[in-house]
């Protein structure tokens, strides 16, 4: 039997639920049905996409299989009965978990700028439709038998439904938001960067290498002409190349140096012993020409092997993705001390600041693992965050009973983002 999921939904959130729900939302309420029926359709889409991954489809089976049965239908008495904050945090932490803090933050804003709804009302408002759409996910997976392929199969089977929903406008809005993008997954690897940058930075030593070579060479050849100038021009472009390669910072190189010293001796034969001595130079200077070309090649091919294998072994975090999930952190940290004016506010913020806490705790683990050398975007994001986010810790905890309540709290935040700043 065919059905719509989007209809489906939407059955769930009218009446007396939606009237919950516009109320909750303050000044904004009379939003609430046209920004809802833009919301259902954008979340599944969402679902739909980071479902289509294993991954994403385990993690969106166990989800739903862990939902309460009957969280759905007392939504709306939890809504109305001092419950709401819990149901909201709990939503957005959920779709948070599925469709990542970068990209739950992209969705937001999308929506905030197409419904015309605050970010805080429109953040409510998705964690308070959350466990709607999740309940009735759990009622198809256990009517139909499904597993998390199934559930992810029948998603994609919704695809032209969920689409026709998207009011005009909104598509292209989550297009440009980059929204649907986040979800297939992360940017370039940054081991593939660091493999081309070892290259690139050995194939330019080896290229000064072999110059200095082809000039040594090409200076013995005039020496055999017996062109004494000539012989003596070669021993100072010889030096001058090597000294060249050494500026260049290339350790690996140091033994080139000799090569000067041998020039050096062909220069003092020339000079002393004729002509037999100027083409006992030549070729002094030509066979040692011949040997630092095959020690350099030698010494090139290892490195790049030696790089080669270090990118393969190396398991990389991915750059993008920390990226994405700090911006999101700062997001919602912002958000939870923007709502914080006293004490009372202090405490019920404090659930959503131990949620920030635990997902800068797993993010330091990541950024740990990311070489120095790549670090830049995430120094310059955790700096700008926290440039701007300072100031409104400052004023918070300035507010009379604030400081001592999230003093244990912010304190271990600063700190990760202090550290992730560089």
């Amino acid at each position: 039997m065919s059905f719509n999921i989007v209809d489906l939904v939407k059955d769930q959130v009218k009446g007396q639920l939606l009237g919950q729900m516009g109320n909750l939302l303050g000044n904004e309420s009379g939003k609430a049905a046209g920004a809802t029926d833009s919301m259902i359709p954008a979340l599944l889409s969402g679902l739909m996409g980071s479902s289509s991954t294993p991954g994403g489809a385990d993690s969106l089976f166990k989800a739903v299989n862990d939902q309460d049965d009957g969280l759905m239908d007392n939504l709306g008495s939890l809504l109305g009965g001092g419950q709401a904050s819990s149901v909201i945090d709990n939503g957005n932490s959920l779709l948070g978990g599925l469709l990542g803090t970068g990209g739950l933050g992209k969705l937001a804003g999308a929506l905030a700028g197409f419904t015309g709804l605050s970010k805080g009302g429109t953040s409510s408002l998705m964690g308070m439709l959350a466990p709607v759409i999740i309940g009735m996910l759990k009622k198809k997976v256990m009517g139909d038998g499904l597993n998390a392929s199934g559930l992810a199969s029948m998603l994609m089977d919704q695809k032209s439904n969920i689409g026709s929903s998207l009011p005009a406008g909104l598509g292209d809005q989550l297009n440009a938001s980059g929204f649907l993008s986040s979800l297939s997954g992360a940017a370039g690897s940054a081991v593939s960067g660091a493999t081309d940058a070892a290259g690139n930075a050995v194939s330019g030593v080896a290229d000064a290498a072999g110059n200095a070579v082809s000039g040594a060479a090409d200076a013995a050849g005039a020496a055999v002409s017996g062109v004494t100038d000539a012989a003596g021009s070669a021993v100072s472009g010889a030096a001058d190349a090597a000294g060249d390669v050494a500026e260049k910072g290339s350790s690996m190189f140091r033994w080139l140096l000799p090569i000067i010293g041998l020039a050096a001796l062909a220069w003092l034969a020339m000079k002393f012993l004729g002509g037999g001595g100027v083409e006992d130079a030549a070729k002094s200077a030509t066979d040692a020409a011949a040997g630092a070309t095959e020690a350099v090649t030698s010494t090139v091919t290892e490195a790049t092997d030696a790089v080669a294998g270090a990118a393969e072994g190396m398991e990389m975090p991915d750059v993008g993705g920390i990226g994405e999930s700090l911006t999101g952190v700062f997001g919602s940290a912002t958000e939870a001390f923007g709502g914080i004016t006293d004490a009372d506010s202090a405490t019920a913020a404090i659930p959503a600041l131990e949620d920030v806490g635990s997902k800068l705790t797993d993010m330091g683990g990541l950024f740990d693992k990311v070489p120095e050398a790549a670090r830049g975007p995430l120094n310059s994001i955790a700096t700008d965050g926290l440039g701007k986010l300072q100031p409104i810790i400052d004023k918070v905890m300035a507010i009379p009973g604030v400081g001592s309540i999230l003093e244990p709290i912010v304190g271990p935040i600063l700190e990760s983002l202090k550290g992730m700043a560089g």
